[in-house]
């Protein structure tokens, strides 16, 4: 099944089982407003999983700086 996070809220282990909290957008926010979200479930994986997940999501990270698509914070210039 394909889902569309919008955002992301707390994110924890509990009793060895780790989550991420996803968030919706509630509504579209008008001109200078500030968006708000609403709880839309939870991601539920082991911790090695949750680990793995860091890992591959880094190499993509990486990947995509290496391409010049993102411009990492330390190497950003003022």
């Amino acid at each position: 099944m394909d889902k569309f996070y919008d955002q992301f809220g707390g994110i924890g282990i509990v009793n060895g089982i780790a989550y991420i909290e996803t968030l919706k957008l509630k509504d579209l926010p008008k001109t200078g407003e500030k968006a708000k979200f609403e709880k839309d479930g939870r991601m539920i994986m082991s911790v090695d999983t949750m680990l793995r997940l860091q890992n591959a999501l880094k190499k993509v990270v990486d990947e995509m700086a290496d391409k010049g698509i993102i411009v990492p914070k330390d190497k950003k210039k003022n």
